[in-house]
Protein backbone atom coordinates (compact mmCIF):
# COMPACT_ATOMS: atom_id res chain seq x y z
CA UNK A 1 0.00 0.00 0.00
CA UNK A 2 2.86 2.38 0.82
CA UNK A 3 4.33 2.21 -2.68
CA UNK A 4 1.34 1.41 -4.87
CA UNK A 5 0.37 3.99 -7.51
CA UNK A 6 -3.24 2.74 -7.59
CA UNK A 7 -3.56 2.86 -11.36
CA UNK A 8 -7.21 1.80 -11.50
CA UNK A 9 -9.68 2.24 -14.31
CA UNK A 10 -12.78 4.42 -13.96
CA UNK A 11 -14.81 1.24 -14.34
CA UNK A 12 -12.57 -1.54 -13.03
CA UNK A 13 -13.08 -4.93 -14.67
CA UNK A 14 -13.11 -6.56 -11.23
CA UNK A 15 -16.01 -4.38 -10.01
CA UNK A 16 -19.44 -6.09 -10.31
CA UNK A 17 -22.03 -4.15 -12.31
CA UNK A 18 -24.38 -4.07 -9.31
CA UNK A 19 -21.72 -2.56 -7.02
CA UNK A 20 -22.50 1.14 -6.64
CA UNK A 21 -19.28 1.96 -4.76
CA UNK A 22 -17.23 4.77 -6.22
CA UNK A 23 -13.85 3.26 -7.10
CA UNK A 24 -12.20 6.68 -7.34
CA UNK A 25 -13.42 7.54 -3.83
CA UNK A 26 -11.91 4.32 -2.48
CA UNK A 27 -8.60 5.03 -4.22
CA UNK A 28 -8.50 8.61 -2.90
CA UNK A 29 -9.06 7.34 0.64
CA UNK A 30 -6.23 4.85 0.22
CA UNK A 31 -3.97 7.60 -1.09
CA UNK A 32 -4.76 9.74 1.95
CA UNK A 33 -3.68 6.90 4.23
CA UNK A 34 -0.60 6.46 2.08
CA UNK A 35 0.31 10.13 2.45
CA UNK A 36 -0.27 10.19 6.22
CA UNK A 37 1.84 7.09 6.77
CA UNK A 38 4.68 8.47 4.65
CA UNK A 39 4.68 11.70 6.68
CA UNK A 40 4.66 10.06 10.10
CA UNK A 41 6.97 7.10 9.56
CA UNK A 42 10.71 7.15 9.15
CA UNK A 43 11.77 4.38 6.76
CA UNK A 44 14.72 3.64 9.05
CA UNK A 45 12.39 2.89 11.99
CA UNK A 46 13.06 -0.87 12.08
CA UNK A 47 10.67 -1.68 14.92
CA UNK A 48 7.73 0.04 13.23
CA UNK A 49 8.33 -1.70 9.93
CA UNK A 50 8.77 -5.08 11.60
CA UNK A 51 5.43 -4.65 13.38
CA UNK A 52 3.75 -3.48 10.17
CA UNK A 53 5.15 -6.38 8.14
CA UNK A 54 4.23 -8.94 10.81
CA UNK A 55 0.65 -7.61 10.97
CA UNK A 56 0.39 -7.65 7.17
CA UNK A 57 1.60 -11.25 7.07
CA UNK A 58 -0.93 -12.32 9.71
CA UNK A 59 -3.84 -10.85 7.73
CA UNK A 60 -2.50 -12.28 4.46
CA UNK A 61 -2.22 -15.67 6.16
CA UNK A 62 -5.82 -15.42 7.37
CA UNK A 63 -7.00 -14.66 3.82
CA UNK A 64 -5.03 -17.60 2.36
CA UNK A 65 -6.45 -20.16 4.76
CA UNK A 66 -9.99 -18.74 4.79
CA UNK A 67 -10.15 -18.72 0.98
CA UNK A 68 -9.00 -22.32 0.74
CA UNK A 69 -11.93 -23.84 2.59
CA UNK A 70 -14.93 -23.08 4.75
CA UNK A 71 -13.13 -22.59 8.07
CA UNK A 72 -14.11 -20.26 10.87
CA UNK A 73 -10.85 -18.74 12.12
CA UNK A 74 -10.02 -15.23 13.27
CA UNK A 75 -6.94 -13.03 13.39
CA UNK A 76 -6.75 -13.82 17.13
CA UNK A 77 -6.45 -17.52 16.30
CA UNK A 78 -3.67 -16.74 13.80
CA UNK A 79 -1.73 -14.65 16.32
CA UNK A 80 -2.13 -17.26 19.05
CA UNK A 81 -1.00 -20.05 16.71
CA UNK A 82 2.15 -18.12 15.79
CA UNK A 83 3.20 -17.50 19.39
CA UNK A 84 6.37 -19.35 20.29
CA UNK A 85 5.77 -21.73 23.22
CA UNK A 86 7.89 -21.50 26.34
CA UNK A 87 10.35 -24.18 27.42
CA UNK A 88 7.69 -26.00 29.44
CA UNK A 89 5.28 -25.99 26.50
CA UNK A 90 7.93 -27.44 24.17
CA UNK A 91 8.79 -30.17 26.68
CA UNK A 92 5.15 -31.14 27.24
CA UNK A 93 4.48 -31.30 23.51
CA UNK A 94 7.52 -33.53 23.04
CA UNK A 95 6.52 -35.74 25.95
CA UNK A 96 2.92 -36.12 24.77
CA UNK A 97 4.16 -36.94 21.29
CA UNK A 98 6.41 -39.69 22.62
CA UNK A 99 3.76 -41.19 24.90
CA UNK A 100 0.58 -40.80 22.88
CA UNK A 101 1.80 -40.68 19.25
CA UNK A 102 0.68 -44.24 18.55
CA UNK A 103 -2.84 -43.89 19.94
CA UNK A 104 -3.93 -40.30 19.40
CA UNK A 105 -4.77 -38.45 16.20
CA UNK A 106 -4.29 -34.65 16.20
CA UNK A 107 -7.59 -32.82 16.50
CA UNK A 108 -8.88 -30.31 13.98
CA UNK A 109 -7.67 -27.37 16.05
CA UNK A 110 -4.14 -28.80 16.34
CA UNK A 111 -4.02 -29.50 12.61
CA UNK A 112 -5.13 -25.95 11.85
CA UNK A 113 -2.49 -24.54 14.20
CA UNK A 114 0.18 -26.60 12.45
CA UNK A 115 -1.08 -25.48 9.06
CA UNK A 116 -0.96 -21.82 10.12
CA UNK A 117 2.67 -22.26 11.20
CA UNK A 118 3.58 -24.10 7.99
CA UNK A 119 2.06 -21.46 5.70
CA UNK A 120 3.63 -18.65 7.77
CA UNK A 121 7.10 -20.24 7.55
CA UNK A 122 6.63 -20.72 3.80
CA UNK A 123 5.66 -17.07 3.24
CA UNK A 124 8.72 -15.86 5.17
CA UNK A 125 10.95 -18.31 3.33
CA UNK A 126 9.81 -17.16 -0.11
CA UNK A 127 9.48 -13.44 0.65
CA UNK A 128 11.75 -12.39 3.56
CA UNK A 129 10.56 -8.82 2.95
CA UNK A 130 7.10 -8.05 1.56
CA UNK A 131 8.32 -4.66 0.34
CA UNK A 132 11.35 -5.91 -1.58
CA UNK A 133 10.64 -9.49 -2.67
CA UNK A 134 13.62 -11.18 -4.25
CA UNK A 135 12.19 -14.07 -6.26
CA UNK A 136 13.73 -14.29 -9.75
CA UNK A 137 11.24 -15.33 -12.40
CA UNK A 138 13.33 -18.31 -13.47
CA UNK A 139 12.73 -19.83 -10.01
CA UNK A 140 8.98 -19.96 -10.70
CA UNK A 141 9.07 -23.61 -11.73
CA UNK A 142 7.18 -26.82 -11.07
CA UNK A 143 9.86 -28.02 -8.63
CA UNK A 144 9.46 -24.74 -6.72
CA UNK A 145 5.71 -25.36 -6.41
CA UNK A 146 6.37 -28.90 -5.18
CA UNK A 147 8.77 -27.52 -2.57
CA UNK A 148 6.09 -25.10 -1.33
CA UNK A 149 3.56 -27.92 -1.12
CA UNK A 150 5.98 -30.02 0.94
CA UNK A 151 6.56 -27.10 3.32
CA UNK A 152 2.85 -26.35 3.75
CA UNK A 153 1.98 -30.04 4.09
CA UNK A 154 4.77 -30.81 6.56
CA UNK A 155 3.39 -33.31 9.13
CA UNK A 156 -0.10 -32.81 7.66
CA UNK A 157 -0.02 -34.47 4.22
CA UNK A 158 1.80 -37.78 3.89
CA UNK A 159 2.45 -37.41 0.15
CA UNK A 160 2.99 -33.62 0.00
CA UNK A 161 4.82 -32.51 -3.14
CA UNK A 162 4.02 -35.71 -5.04
CA UNK A 163 1.80 -36.17 -8.08
CA UNK A 164 -1.58 -37.83 -7.77
CA UNK A 165 -1.46 -41.48 -8.82
CA UNK A 166 -5.17 -42.31 -8.88
CA UNK A 167 -8.13 -41.27 -10.98
CA UNK A 168 -10.44 -39.02 -8.96
CA UNK A 169 -13.65 -37.13 -9.59
CA UNK A 170 -15.51 -34.23 -7.99
CA UNK A 171 -17.86 -35.16 -5.16
CA UNK A 172 -21.50 -35.43 -6.20
CA UNK A 173 -20.62 -34.44 -9.78
CA UNK A 174 -20.09 -36.39 -12.96
CA UNK A 175 -16.66 -34.87 -13.63
CA UNK A 176 -13.38 -36.80 -13.68
CA UNK A 177 -10.15 -34.88 -13.11
CA UNK A 178 -7.10 -35.19 -15.35
CA UNK A 179 -5.51 -38.63 -15.59
CA UNK A 180 -2.39 -39.02 -13.41
CA UNK A 181 -0.03 -39.69 -16.34
CA UNK A 182 -0.94 -36.29 -17.88
CA UNK A 183 -0.45 -34.11 -14.80
CA UNK A 184 3.32 -33.47 -14.95
CA UNK A 185 3.29 -32.47 -18.62
CA UNK A 186 0.32 -30.12 -18.23
CA UNK A 187 1.82 -28.55 -15.09
CA UNK A 188 5.08 -27.87 -16.93
CA UNK A 189 3.10 -26.20 -19.72
CA UNK A 190 1.25 -24.04 -17.17
CA UNK A 191 4.42 -22.82 -15.43
CA UNK A 192 6.14 -22.16 -18.76
CA UNK A 193 3.16 -20.08 -19.92
CA UNK A 194 3.13 -18.12 -16.64
CA UNK A 195 6.86 -17.31 -16.87
CA UNK A 196 6.43 -16.06 -20.43
CA UNK A 197 3.55 -13.78 -19.48
CA UNK A 198 5.08 -12.47 -16.24
CA UNK A 199 8.23 -11.43 -18.14
CA UNK A 200 6.23 -8.90 -20.16
CA UNK A 201 6.51 -5.30 -18.97
CA UNK A 202 3.13 -4.45 -20.54
CA UNK A 203 1.25 -7.21 -18.73
CA UNK A 204 -2.06 -5.92 -17.33
CA UNK A 205 -3.45 -7.00 -13.96
CA UNK A 206 -6.57 -8.58 -15.50
CA UNK A 207 -4.54 -10.74 -17.87
CA UNK A 208 -2.10 -11.73 -15.11
CA UNK A 209 -4.88 -12.93 -12.81
CA UNK A 210 -6.71 -14.80 -15.56
CA UNK A 211 -3.48 -16.51 -16.60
Amino acid sequence: MIYSKFDFLDRPWWKPSFDESNANYLVLNAKRFQHVISLTVNETDALFWKGYIDLHREHYLLECISAESDVDITIDFIQQALKKPGTLGVFLSWLCGKIFASCLTPGKSLRMTKKVKNVHDTIIGVFPSIFFPDLPLDQFTLSFAQQLHRQIGNELISNAGQYRTRLVMAAQENYVYMAPDLIEGKMNELFCQCREKFERTDLQLEEAIKS
